[in-house]
């Protein structure tokens, strides 16, 4: 009985830690991201999944795909821009147009981009992280 007890309790202090530790991610108002790649093919995989998957979940979340170069005219419609793996090495000069208007920026590489489009609620999950 003691050990259920402890069990119990442990179980409840981790869980109050845990609830403690935890960042808000919820999207409470809407999102607009824009996934970039280099010819607007790949990024329609990601933007397809997300725009999916926040329809599915309700989740105020609108993804659009572009390439990279053709966005510098639609970017302040965006809260977030992701990058595809093939332009991830453009960070640093699209970070420079995304902080002077105030848009979250992410990068992402093979694997976990393959992931993501395979995945609506771990994208879901991954523009949340970015807020």
């Amino acid at each position: 009985m003691k050990e259920k007890v402890a069990a119990n309790f442990n179980t409840a202090k981790a869980d109050a830690i845990l609830e403690k530790a935890a960042v808000d991610t919820e999207i409470s108002e809407q999102t607009n991201v824009l996934v970039l790649c280099a010819g607007g093919g790949t990024s329609g995989l990601l933007a397809n999944a997300l725009t999916k998957a926040a329809k599915e979940y309700g989740v105020p979340v609108t993804a659009t795909a572009g390439s990279y170069g053709a966005h510098r005219e639609i970017l302040p419609e965006y809260q977030l821009v992701i990058l595809a793996p093939q332009v991830a090495s453009n960070y640093d000069d699209i970070k420079q147009e995304t902080d002077a208007l105030g848009i979250k920026l992410a990068k992402t590489e093979g694997a976990q981009y393959i992931k993501l489009t395979r995945d609506g609620q771990g994208a879901l999950d991954f523009v949340k992280q970015q807020f």
